[in-house]
């Protein structure tokens, strides 16, 4: 039942995607995935509500205990999931998008279809929790929770640092491996004809006509032959390219000859502007420059950025004023290593606004701000970690890895929102107070979220052998990430909880026995 509930979730999704008429994308193909392991994971948790003991029917159990957590977990990963609507980057935006309908897809399949289909069959084979709340495990940790919280809070602190060395790389070819067959095309290509990576300059001369237009021109081909000097650049391409030189020479023969080629260049003009390679629109010339430089290998865009319209630039200066031309370098490779600059940027800015957006709602959940907070340390942790080991390690992050952190963070407070509210709900009902709620809210939820986190490593694992190298590496720091999370979740939260002090007030309450009124 669960696998087909899951199943039903992950094909929702998938026409929500269509039924909008939106482009499948390449990361689009992990938003199904995601609606499966998030079912299964709020799937797991209802199953083992079901096991609590209780004399009502499995069906009303399995929603009485378990409606608000799993209510609380969509919100809280739907929000984690929509933060990614503030990036600069529409990819980004997008998934965001429909990562949260797929949320809610799994939410409906949740609550909607799986404990009536569970209920029905009446499963035979499902235990009761064994309320026997000893456990190795928390005998050895809750003694040193001061010495655990403070060995997780300063590796965490250790790791962060590193976030101060992340940086981004947006380069095409990352995307896949050395042996895709459209790697050993270009590969081929470059060997035998040409590079084939590109930027444009886009040279624009202002109030001119028809008159001076071979004298522009020689100044475009000039610029030509400035760029080739650079290291960076293989070789160009412009409306210069196709036009021979200006003879040279001051003997009367060679006079005639530039007189004669002025005029044919000035013919030229409207001829060459049904090119791409040159625009006029009113009163202004637009020669657009190609540079070209190697697809496959490292190219430094950084310096090439800046280089480029300085040479083209310094090189027109030398003929005409500054008033009579401007210089724009563009295209799509240069759009990448722009866009690569903003990406750890954008990235901090997502996760804080996911964070800014799951706390306030687990201080509504559990009824206090520090409750709250202290719930999101476990969340926090597991992204500063494995993005500072990335800063530390000099691995480059591109657009799926930028966007992994807020994914994680919403998979990941699912199981603290069903432990913390566990908690809370056994902490209000028990007489003894915090510390057997704290056992028990343990042996009762560990089991769950191990398995979910098992499962939802699993189910990603898939796309860890896809084609596109920027799957692996999404996925691949996706499992990091929820695998750091269980830990924080079965080790450091408990210990935090261990820390905080009785609620005095609450313990009074259940130890002053009743005075009768007389």
């Amino acid at each position: 039942i669960i696998l087909a509930v899951s199943g039903l979730a992950s094909g929702l999704s998938i026409a929500i995607v269509m039924l909008t008429g939106a482009k499948w994308g390449g990361l689009s193909s992990v938003i199904p995935t995601l609606a499966y392991v998030l079912t299964v994971s709020g799937a797991m948790h209802l199953v083992n509500y079901s096991r609590t003991p209780g004399k009502d029917r499995m069906l009303f159990r399995m929603l009485r205990i378990g409606w608000k957590p799993c209510l609380l977990s969509a919100l809280t990963t739907a929000a984690g999931m929509l933060s990614l609507c503030r990036s600069e980057f529409p990819a980004i935006r997008e998934f965001g998008v429909y990562c949260a309908c797929g949320v809610v897809a799994s939410l409906a399949c949740q609550l909607l279809l799986l404990p009536v289909f569970i209920d029905w069959l009446k499963p035979a084979h499902l235990p009761p929790v064994d309320e026997n709340t000893k456990s190795l495990f928390l005998d050895v940790l809750l003694p040193r929770s001061k010495a655990t919280t403070l060995f997780f809070l300063s590796g965490s602190a250790l790791a962060g640092i590193g976030l101060i060395y992340l940086r981004s790389d947006l380069e095409v070819e990352r995307n896949f491996s050395a042996d895709a067959d459209v790697m050993r095309d270009i590969a081929w290509l470059e060997n035998h004809i040409g590079p084939v990576e590109q930027t444009e300059v886009v040279v624009t001369f202002r109030g001119v006509d028809s008159q001076g237009f071979d004298r522009r021109l020689e100044g475009i081909a000039e610029v030509e032959n400035a760029l080739t000097q650079s290291p960076d650049i293989a070789n160009t391409l412009s409306v210069a390219s196709w036009v021979p030189g200006e003879p040279r020479g001051s003997s009367l023969a060679a006079t005639a000859k530039r007189s004669a080629y002025r005029k044919v260049v000035q013919h030229l003009r409207s001829d060459l502007s049904v090119t791409p390679y040159l625009r006029i629109e009113g009163d202004a010339e637009l020669f657009r420059i190609s540079t070209r430089f190697p697809f496959i290998g490292p190219a430094n865009f950084k310096r090439m950025k800046l280089d480029v319209p300085q040479i083209a630039k310094s090189t027109l200066a030398k003929e005409f004023d500054d008033s009579e031309f401007t210089v724009e370098h563009t295209g799509v490779a240069l759009l990448y290593n722009t866009a690569q600059d903003d990406l750890v940027a954008d990235l901090y800015r997502n996760f804080a606004f996911a964070f800014a957006l799951i706390c306030p709602l687990m201080m509504i959940v559990l009824q206090s701000v520090g409750r709250g907070l202290l719930a999101m340390i476990p969340n926090v942790c597991p992204a500063v970690i494995v993005y500072g080991l990335l800063g530390w390690c000099d691995y480059p992050i591109d657009i799926g890895m930028a966007m992994t952190a807020c994914v994680a963070l919403g998979i990941a407070v699912d199981d603290t929102t069903h432990f913390m509210l566990r908690y809370r709900d056994l902490e209000n009902s028990l007489i003894d107070g915090a510390r057997p709620a704290l056992r028990i809210a343990f042996h009762q939820c560990s089991r769950a979220m191990f398995h979910t986190t098992l499962i939802t490593g699993f189910g990603l694992a898939a796309f860890l052998f896809a084609a596109l190298a920027a799957m692996p590496r999404f996925t691949g720091l996706l499992i990091a990430l929820i695998t750091v999370a269980l830990c924080c979740d079965l080790i450091l939260l408990p210990s935090l909880l261990n820390l905080l002090p009785r609620n005095s007030i609450r313990a009074e309450q259940r130890e002053t026995p009743a005075v009768e009124p007389r």
